[in-house]
Order: C-alpha cells, then sequence, then structure tokens
C-alpha cells in the first residue's frame, strides 16, 4: 500500500490469491505462509560508523521484523522489472520461490554471503536479542 491506496493493494491481493487457486490447486493461504517463512531473512546488514570508519554490521531480527523484511523484500524485487501487472509479477515470484529459484531466495543468499563475511564485526552490534 503505497500512499493510502488501499483498495487497490486488496484487488492485487485478491487477484493474486485467485491465480494461486487457479493454478496450484492447493489452500493459497497456506501457500503464502510457507512463502513468507521461506524468504524471511534472519538477519539485516546495517552500517555502523565509528570515527571515520563504516562498517556493516549483521543484526538479528525478531519473528515480526523477520516477516515484515520478507514481504518488503518480495514486493521490491516484483516490483523491480514490472513487465506484467503486479498481481501476475508476484504470482511468478511466488512460484519460483516454492521451487527454490526466485530473486528473492537470491536476495537472500546475498544478504547471508555478506553477513558471513562481516561475522567478526558482530561486536560492534549495539542491541542483540
Amino acid at each position: 500500500m503505497i500512499s493510502g491506496k488501499k483498495t487497490q493493494a486488496e484487488k492485487i491481493f485478491l487477484t493474486l490469491l485467485k491465480n494461486i487457486k487457479k493454478h496450484t490447486k492447493n489452500n493459497p493461504i497456506i501457500l503464502l505462509i510457507f512463502i513468507l517463512k521461506n524468504i524471511s531473512p534472519l538477519l539485516v546488514l546495517r552500517t555502523h560508523k565509528k570515527r571515520k570508519i563504516s562498517r556493516i554490521v549483521p543484526t538479528p531480527l525478531t519473528k515480526k521484523k523477520q516477516l515484515l523484511y520478507g514481504m518488503h523484500n518480495l514486493i521490491k524485487i516484483s516490483k523491480k522489472n514490472l513487465t506484467k501487472k503486479m498481481h501476475k509479477q508476484l504470482f511468478d515470484e511466488i512460484i519460483n520461490i516454492a521451487n527454490n529459484k526466485g530473486n528473492t531466495i537470491q536476495y537472500n543468499q546475498q544478504i547471508y554471503n555478506l553477513a558471513y563475511e562481516n561475522k567478526l564485526l558482530i561486536k560492534y552490534n549495539k542491541k542483540i536479542n
């Protein structure tokens, strides 16, 4: 929902649910929950600036934040190459994620690789859950 366009967001979501139901013959809500758990990142990279040196510090997320970041990443990556309508783009990305091939999964892998490279900087993390 951007700038209060709630009805447009609802229409996109409902057509997405109809497409999932029609093409996969599964319960679309259960599939969406499975997808969100699959793409929700466990950590986020934050920059920590000390003196003149800025460091990328991996920071763990709570369950709520994990789902929030997962949804944001899914929408952001679906919007990035918007050649079709939004509900079709989301549907394609969801099917790819179910097959472990989507751009969102690649994005999460990039985040984890950067976090692994900077794992020694966790000591700069101020707030550990």
